[in-house]
C-alpha cells in the first residue's frame, strides 16, 4: 500500500504560534488521527471525507494563518487522491492530484509520487502528464543529470 503524508503533519513546531495557528494544528492533529485510525480500518470513503474537513478547515481559516500552513490544504489533496484512487474513483483522483500540485506548495518528488502504489492507478492520465513533466524536470536529479548537456573542464592557464 502507498503512503498517506500522514508523518510529516502534526503541529508546526520552531516558532511561535498565534492562538489561531495553536487551534488550527491542534484540531488537524485530531483530524489525522482520526484519518490513521480510518487507514488501518480501510475505510477509504471516511479518510477521503477527513481529507476534506481539513482542506475546507484551512480555507475557512487561512487568513489568520500564516503561509506555512498552506501545506496542510495541499497535502490534504494529495491525501485524498489517494483515498479516491483506492476508491476506484480515478477522475476524482486526478482532479485531487491535479489540485494538490497546482502551486507547488506540497513538497513531494517526482520519484515519491511514481512510487506511492495507491495513487498507480492514475499516474498514466492524460491531465497528469504536464504537471508531471514539470515535477520531473525539478525534482528527479537523475533525470535532469541525464538530460544535462555535457561538460568540459577547462584548465586554466595561469
Amino acid at each position: 500500500m502507498g503512503c498517506f503524508l500522514l508523518i510529516i503533519f502534526g503541529g508546526q513546531v520552531g516558532y511561535a504560534q498565534t492562538i489561531q495557528e495553536q487551534e488550527f494544528s491542534k484540531t488537524v492533529d485530531a483530524l489525522f488521527e482520526q484519518l490513521d485510525e480510518q487507514k488501518e480500518c480501510k475505510n477509504y470513503q471516511a479518510c477521503e471525507a477527513i481529507c476534506q474537513k481539513v482542506i475546507d478547515l484551512y480555507d475557512t481559516q487561512k487568513a489568520q494563518l500564516s503561509e506555512g500552513y498552506s501545506y496542510f490544504k495541499y497535502a490534504g489533496y494529495y491525501n485524498q487522491a489517494c483515498c479516491q484512487a483506492l476508491q476506484g474513483k480515478k477522475q476524482e483522483a486526478v482532479n485531487s492530484l491535479l489540485k494538490a500540485l497546482a502551486d507547488g506548495k506540497l513538497e513531494i518528488s517526482y520519484k515519491q509520487l511514481q512510487n506511492d502504489s495507491d495513487l498507480a492507478g492514475i499516474l498514466e492520465a492524460e491531465e497528469l502528464k504536464d504537471v508531471l513533466a514539470k515535477l520531473r524536470e525539478t525534482t528527479d536529479y537523475l533525470y535532469i543529470l541525464q538530460k544535462a548537456p555535457a561538460y568540459v573542464r577547462l584548465q586554466v592557464m595561469g
